[in-house]
């Protein structure tokens, strides 16, 4: 803060900077004149009352308090506050100021202006995302630069990063972190499909909106044409780039030989994180780090975390292969084989007829592949762990059994004697009327005993019928859930 500042040069200076206009700011100082009645405006009184109108932003006065009023529009744009800062760029959000529209800007500070690598990677991020139209990836409205600041204006983008998104409501359901890996894959296949290659795949390039539904990719800061002639990475002699968490192998080595599988192979180290909370590698140096991507194995997703399914840690295994050939081909067979984990997953949460398949368990490649091996447990455990045991049933105590059992019977009774149950019977209880007259009442007692036999032969009979035909349709259910298995782990090997 400029130590000679006060309310009338702060005033001075806000007037110079042109953020609030003269009427405007006219108006509002006679709101607070008559507020005050008389009492000396301060300069925290005059700024906070600003604040309050909607007149500045928070980040507008902490500018003017330092002294400055300048560097507070850009073209038709007013910035409102700073989104973020980073090695490459700072990124405002702004306000258009005719059509009120709120835009990200981002600004290459002036520093890079020189160095012509940074320039031209800062352009040609704009090219490659102008060139995209797609629901999963944020827009680019314009490009332009005054005099020596140059800037991007983007789609602003209102949420919060996966990577504090995460750290905020860690664990992700199992389900929730497949749709994101869904829609991730949704929008690198299309930028793919328009020979780009982002590089840079990251939880902090990936956007959490629409209060954790939808998901949009940013940042193609280090995007590469795949089809181009020339790469940057080779024109300034820049062998390695990328986040060092989430860098494929080949990339390491040499940033402008890669293809789609790089991509891949950071989505899936970003996948790992959404179920864990952190990448396969967190720890050591940057260097140690990005060794352990070219040589070591992370740790199984299963063993980290016991309601994690091995279909979803064999889906990440593939993803994060070592040689990108043996990873997914692209994002549309990555798309197929995530549709096909959410449907068995999805298919098994919402079956309660069945005891859950054992997704848990391991799969013996020595077997056939719909063959799987249970993990050890007593024979009296038949049950494995749920996916989501948040999102489990509560289990009925002895007595709550005891009452639906007695409900259930009283309906399937109900139901079995309202049809040829009380055709059978009517005959048997016409006759008894008719003898009641003529029999004592240990012979009355004689025929409502054997009344009640053929009753109860008639529900035992039509129950057993009943549960034949639930058993049937269980035992349907659990082979189509077989077949699913059994193609998936075909896709998946």
């Amino acid at each position: 803060m400029s130590d000679t500042l006060n309310a009338k040069s702060y005033l001075a200076l806000l007037k110079r900077s042109g953020i609030v206009t003269e009427d405007n700011l006219r108006a509002s100082l006679a709101r607070l004149s008559s507020a005050v009645n008389g009492t000396k405006v301060t300069l925290s009184l005059l700024s906070d009352h600003l604040i309050s109108e909607g007149l500045l932003t928070t980040w507008q006065n902490e500018q003017l308090r330092s002294g400055r009023h300048k560097g507070f529009f850009l073209g038709q744009y007013r910035l409102l506050r700073l989104l973020g800062a980073g090695g490459m760029s700072a990124v405002y959000l702004a306000e258009h100021n005719i059509t009120g529209q709120q835009r990200a800007i981002k600004v290459l500070p002036r520093s890079r202006v020189a160095n012509k690598s940074y320039l031209e990677r800062f352009y040609l991020e704009g090219r490659a995302a102008a060139a995209l139209r797609h629901p999963r990836i944020g827009q680019i409205v314009d490009l332009a630069n005054d005099d020596d600041i140059h800037y991007m204006v983007m789609e602003f983008v209102d949420g919060i990063d996966l990577d504090k998104y995460v750290k905020e409501h860690r664990p992700l359901p199992i389900l929730k972190a497949l749709d994101y890996l869904q829609q991730t894959a949704e929008g690198l296949a299309h930028a793919h499909s328009r020979n780009i290659i982002h590089r840079d795949i990251k939880p902090a390039n990936l956007m959490v909106t629409d209060n954790g539904d939808s998901i949009k990719l940013l940042d193609l800061g280090l995007a590469l044409f795949s089809d181009s002639e020339e790469s940057l990475t080779v024109l300034h002699d820049e062998k390695v780039m990328g986040t060092a968490d989430y860098l494929p192998p080949e990339q390491a080595l040499d940033s402008h030989r890669v293809d789609q599988r790089a991509d891949i192979y950071s989505l899936g180290c970003t996948f790992y994180f959404m179920i864990v909370g952190h990448p396969p590698f967190p720890d050591g140096t940057i260097a140690q780090r990005v060794a352990k991507h070219q040589n070591a194995e992370p740790m199984d997703l299963t063993t980290l975390r016991r309601d994690c399914p091995i279909l979803v840690w064999r889906l990440c295994q593939k993803m994060i292969k070592k040689k990108p050939e043996e990873r997914f081909a692209s994002c549309e067979v990555l798309l197929e084989a995530v549709k096909k984990v959410r449907t068995v997953l999805e298919l098994q949460k919402n079956t309660t007829q069945t005891p859950p398949l054992n997704t848990n368990a391991r799969i013996d490649t020595n077997l056939p592949v719909n063959t799987i091996a249970p993990k050890a447990q007593s024979k009296a455990q038949t049950v494995a762990t749920p996916i989501e045991p948040q999102d489990a049933k509560p289990q009925l105590g002895s007595s709550d059994r005891s009452q639906t059992h007695v409900a259930g019977k009283q309906q399937r009774d109900s139901l079995n004697l309202g049809g040829l149950g009380d055709m059978e019977i009517a005959p048997a209880k016409e006759s008894l009327d008719r003898s009641l007259s003529d029999m004592n009442m240990e012979q009355v007692a004689s025929v409502g005993d054997a009344v009640n036999t053929r009753r109860s032969r008639l529900v035992k009979k039509s129950n057993v019928k009943s549960l034949s035909i639930v058993g049937a349709i269980v035992a349907l259910m659990f082979v189509v859930l077989l077949v699913v298995l059994y193609f998936l782990q075909k896709t998946l090997d």
